[in-house]
């Protein structure tokens, strides 16, 4: 099964996420001078579940969340769709 995690990089100026899928996994990588860890540690489980509970694979979970950037950066809550 697929399955996502994140890490905190120090990305380029003015790129505050960046979603990479590789190998079946999602990873959330947040700029730790703009997003919060704790942001990200809450969407990445959000996420997990969603993907577990609806069978999504890493690529469809990118493509939904691609969308919601603005959600992960300041840590609103992710419009996750009902599968």
């Amino acid at each position: 099964m697929d399955s996502v995690t994140h890490w905190l990089a120090e990305l380029d100026d003015g790129v505050p996420v960046v979603l990479v899928v590789f190998s079946g996994r999602l990873v959330l990588v947040g700029d730790p001078r703009i997003v919060s860890a704790e942001h990200l540690l809450r969407h990445a489980a959000d996420v997990r579940a969603w993907m577990a509970g609806g069978g999504v694979d890493a690529s469809r979970a990118a493509d939904v969340l691609a969308g919601q950037i603005e959600c992960l950066i300041k840590g609103e809550p992710l419009a996750l769709p009902v599968l």
